[in-house]
């Protein structure tokens, strides 16, 4: 018995040695790599709804993937099947316009930041069914897209995740980010990282088409469960960090692997 404890304690001890030691290798070359890497050399993944005509859902494509269900969430990094609930950290949030081809499945042409939209506003068309889309002269729709930066505890392995909203998810973007201000800690208003949120799809429709998103025109699915449990916080914050860099940096996000242009029928809903 006592043999049994010296042991145990002897691969403490030992594991104890081994991670002050990777520590200290780690500490001593701390960002060291990325000298020659910028902002616009990383890409996010993103967070997903799985809509109708997805090849994940579809039996007989080589990419389907048992288990899939219409309005699941999923990540695009290794689609891990997060069925239609998923709680997120918001780790920060930027407006841009979406520059896309002019049909339904159009290529992905760049991203603009609202003070170049503004600049070229005047030389575009707004769309007469969604207010939120413009037409530039060379028959390229600009859609105007609400980003959030994101962080889901249950896949922490994931890292930062880039969920949008666009058409009428803008109003629920608004809804969300109201519910967002209202968060205070000592009377104060708490940082948007600081709050844990649970996502739920819904199944929404028009007389053209159905999709799930995270509200309809009068309900949003997204419900505050409380603070960032602390196991999660440092994490958060260094991601925080990570993406405040990102937003202030003017980073371009390559929207051209998002499958949701082509599959959540957002073009087709009726105006906010």
């Amino acid at each position: 018995m006592n043999e049994q404890r010296m042991n145990e304690q002897e691969n403490k001890e030992l594991a104890l040695q081994e991670e002050k030691a990777l520590s200290s290798f780690l500490e001593q070359g701390a960002g060291t790599g990325f000298e020659n890497v910028d902002s616009n050399d990383l890409q996010p993944n993103f967070l997903r709804i799985c809509q109708a005509g997805h090849h994940f859902t579809e039996e007989a494509n080589p990419s389907y993937k048992p288990g899939f269900k219409l309005g699941d969430f999923f990540d695009t990094s290794s689609n891990i099947n997060m069925s239609n609930t998923v709680e997120i950290v918001v780790l920060g949030y930027f407006t841009n316009y979406c520059e896309w081809g002019p049909d339904d499945l159009g290529d992905f042409k760049g991203s603009h930041s609202v003070e170049d939209f503004n600049r070229a506003k005047k030389s575009l068309t707004q769309d007469k069914k969604n207010p939120s889309t413009y037409w530039n002269q060379e028959g390229n729709k600009l859609v105007e897209t609400k980003n959030f930066f994101v962080y889901i505890p249950a896949y922490p392995e994931l890292g930062i995740l880039l969920f949008n909203l666009k058409s009428t998810g803008i109003g629920h973007s608004k809804k969300w980010l109201t519910n967002m201000s209202y968060v205070k800690h000592n009377g104060a208003t708490a940082p948007m990282y600081a709050s844990l949120w649970r996502l739920k799809t819904m199944y929404v429709s028009n007389d053209q088409n159905s999709w799930y998103a995270i509200g309809d025109k009068k309900n949003l699915n997204v419900e505050r469960v409380g603070f960032v449990p602390s196991e999660h916080q440092k994490a958060v914050l260094e991601y925080r960090q990570t993406v405040s860099e990102w937003i202030n940096s003017g980073t371009k996000i390559k929207y051209s692997e998002d499958v949701e242009e082509s599959f959540d029928g957002s073009d087709l809903e009726e105006s906010i």
